[in-house]
């Protein structure tokens, strides 16, 4: 996805960079940033979030299956039950605990989207 994406945006002029190691990095950048922002004290995680998404920040439509825990969301119910079958939980993600089958999705300022 990110080679596509690279290639038909002409991110890179010369060489393009490893894909995979990219994502590889991305990913853990991410679940870092989930990390710091669970044991963030709430105005810190309230300010990071109306920087990111503010009042007037497009809503996706339609109805969305979502995770509580770190975020993933999709229209499709078995994608969403094949979240919570990976073998390996980076995230720690629980069925039981972070389903949530009803929610509005909020796309932000540099094209985040989150349930």
């Amino acid at each position: 996805m990110l080679t596509s994406h690279w290639k038909g945006n002409k991110c890179y002029p010369f060489e393009m960079p490893n894909a995979r190691k990219t994502e590889k990095e991305l990913t853990a950048k991410q679940i870092q940033l989930h990390n710091q922002l669970q044991q963030s004290p709430q105005p810190v995680v309230d300010k990071l979030i109306a920087d990111e998404f503010p009042s007037n920040c497009k809503v996706l439509g339609g109805k969305y299956f979502y995770c509580l825990n770190c975020g993933y969301f999709t229209n499709r119910k078995n994608d969403m039950q094949a979240h919570f079958g990976k073998k390996i939980r980076l995230m720690k993600c629980i069925l039981s605990q972070h389903l949530r089958d009803s929610g509005e999705v909020l796309e932000g300022i540099h094209g985040i989207k989150c349930p």
